[in-house]
């Protein structure tokens, strides 16, 4: 007989595994040219989700789609919510909203996660092959990354003179370890959550 907890804790299982597929998915679409049977496979399982989210107008900015983001952060969302609720003994005041908490740094954590893979897609092509980086999609990225991608390579230049594969490196790092610091803060507030007495 399955328990509660023990569904609680497949669905999370369940939920992290197609996040990860579907991460692999979207990073496939922007590589000209895989149109394999796993690519075939990954779209069958992952784009009648994804597509959910597509009809969202407002999460399209020209060429780029960013309802991708808000579809695996809805999915962290849960996965975190029904970790939290194969882990709790019982479910309190406490345990919601912890649950709460998780979720919203989760979402924040996936867009993190989200801009890094961009960046970092966008870094390889320019590396790989410059001439492709000068495309609509790439050019309308640099207009919504560039400000961001420039403000923290010259904040880690120290008045320097920096290249843009430079200043992309350093955003990735910086996004990285902003991405870990958060993770750890997610467990010192949950942690500081369980204290108050309810």
């Amino acid at each position: 007989m399955i328990t509660l907890k023990t569904l609680f804790s497949l669905l999370a299982s369940v939920s992290s595994i197609y996040s990860i597929l579907i991460t692999i998915r979207i990073i496939l679409t922007w590589i000209p040219g895989m149109n394999n049977g796993f690519t075939r496979f990954l779209a069958s399982i992952s784009d009648p989700y994804l597509n959910l989210f597509r009809r969202i107008r407002w999460l399209r900015f020209g060429a780029l789609d960013f309802s991708p983001v808000l579809a695996l952060a809805l999915l962290a969302v849960f996965s975190t919510a029904m970790t939290e609720l194969s882990i709790a003994e019982t479910i309190s005041v406490a345990s919601l909203l912890s649950i709460i908490v998780r979720m919203i740094l989760n979402v924040i954590s996936s867009i993190c996660t989200f801009v890094i893979i961009l960046i970092a897609v966008r870094f390889l092509i320019h590396l790989v092959q410059p001439s492709a980086a000068d495309g609509f999609f790439w050019n309308r990225f640099d207009q919504i990354f560039n400000p961001l991608i420039y403000k923290i390579g010259k904040i880690f230049s120290f008045g320097k003179f920096y290249t843009y594969r430079a200043a992309m490196i350093t955003t990735i790092v910086v996004l990285i370890l902003g991405n870990v610091l958060l993770q750890y803060a997610i467990v010192k507030i949950v942690k500081l959550i369980f204290l108050i007495p309810f």
